[in-house]
């Protein structure tokens, strides 16, 4: 069976194949020093039979195949991986000839990367040459490690953007980025953190530090404490200093300063006050802005410098007192104490008289105790009672006239 020949002229190999393919013609030769790889860069320039020729479909199709040009990316200042990948998305070869560590001026003139040993030697190397192809910098040949091909190194090329004949080979140059440590030591953790991340560099905190004793059982660690509040702490000893060259991607590690509070002194004061003291302060305590009650006593005393977010154990009572005033000078009391029911009694006391009790937990209704008096006098006049639990009136009664009586 014949079919006819299409016409294929400055088609793709690839995509002569396939045409002809559809035609039935599988017998195709031509392209054979063609690498693989590059068969998407080429162009058929020649074809036998020529087009509408017809012809037996098992007869061959002869090609005459070429490598088209192709146009050079942008390579400088590209990472290296990247400027692989473009080269070879290109049709073109690339190949690391040789590398460059920049030189960059420190305190004493000349800055090397910090990942070389030999310091000195990599100076006399470098110093007023810039480039450096299979020299001895720090006892082997410097030399590009495949796993170094990546992201770190940029690139320099010498060939100018236009075009290359696809397959070609672009020789570049592999540029290992350097940078100048910034100053951040007494920084705060979030602007020392920034500079680090803005020079090229990771950041990265090794450990706390306290300058003081540290109490029994506390621990310098994230769980004492919030990335809100470490982001205003201070950093110390970092790693490299200031204005060292290194290698673009290389870690300062640093310190971060654990800040001191002074406990306050909380006592006799409500519980909601005390708690906002305890936060102004720096410390946790177990009270709220909600809490009632007044603060007896406090586990540490008050003055001590602790680190900051160390709880501090507080002791919250419940006060209840019993009153009683009027215009008298003096009256009878009988009274019975709160959540105790044993009375007593006195006759002729000063007015006002008050007793005052701390207990653990809020005392209900019936755990308030109890007050009765009565005037001295027979005269005209009013004596009053009252019970307040935390300074509050919970409970209040007046009676008037001649050695008048009430109860709370």
């Amino acid at each position: 069976m014949r079919t006819e020949v299409p016409d294929l002229l400055n088609e793709t190999l690839p995509a002569a194949q396939a045409l002809l393919y559809t035609h039935g013609i599988s017998n195709v030769e031509g392209g054979e020093g063609i690498a693989a790889e590059f068969a998407d860069f080429t162009s058929v320039v020649g074809q036998y039979p020529a087009p509408g020729t017809r012809l037996l479909r098992r007869s061959p199709v002869v090609l005459e195949v070429e490598l088209v040009d192709v146009r050079v990316p942008v390579l400088e200042g590209r990472s290296l991986d990247l400027a692989i990948g473009l080269l070879r998305g290109a049709g073109l070869v690339p190949n690391v000839a040789g590398a460059r560590i920049p030189v960059v001026e420190d305190g004493d003139g000349v800055g090397i990367p910090a990942s070389f040993e030999d310091e000195q030697e990599v100076r006399q190397a470098v110093a007023g040459l810039g480039i450096v192809e299979d020299a001895d910098l720090t006892g082997a040949a410097f030399e590009i490690a495949a796993e170094r091909a990546d992201g770190s190194w940029l690139v320099d090329s010498d060939v100018a953007t236009g075009t290359l004949t696809a397959g070609s080979q672009v020789d570049l140059t592999a540029i290992l980025p350097v940078t100048v440590v910034p100053e951040v030591s007494q920084a705060t953790y979030r602007n020392a953190t920034a500079a680090i991340e803005a020079a090229g560099l990771s950041a990265h905190r090794q450990r706390f530090v306290f300058d003081g004793e540290l109490p029994s059982g506390f621990e310098l660690s994230t769980s004492n404490t919030s990335e809100r509040e470490t982001a205003q702490w201070t950093v110390s000893n970092p790693s490299f200093r200031a204005g060292r060259v290194v290698e673009k991607g290389s870690t300062v590690a640093f310190d971060l300063e654990w800040p001191a509070a002074t406990v306050p002194d909380v006592r006799g004061l409500p519980a909601d006050e005390a708690h906002a003291k305890m936060v102004t302060a720096g410390f946790t305590s177990g009270l709220s802005s909600t809490r009632s009650g007044v603060v007896y006593s406090t586990s540490r005393e008050p003055g001590e410098r602790l680190p900051a977010g160390f709880h501090v154990g507080v002791d919250v009572r419940h006060e209840v007192t019993l009153r009683v005033h009027g215009d008298s000078a003096r009256g009878s009391v009988t009274w019975f104490a709160p959540n105790e029911w044993s009375i007593q009694q006195a006759t002729s006391e000063p007015l006002p008289w008050s007793q005052t009790w701390m207990r653990s937990s809020r005392p209900a209704r019936h755990e308030r105790g109890s007050v009765t008096a009565q005037r001295g006098s027979a005269g005209a006049g009013s004596i009053s009672c009252e019970i307040l639990v935390n300074g509050e009136i919970v409970a209040t009664n007046t009676s008037t006239g001649p050695f008048a009586v009430v109860s709370c």
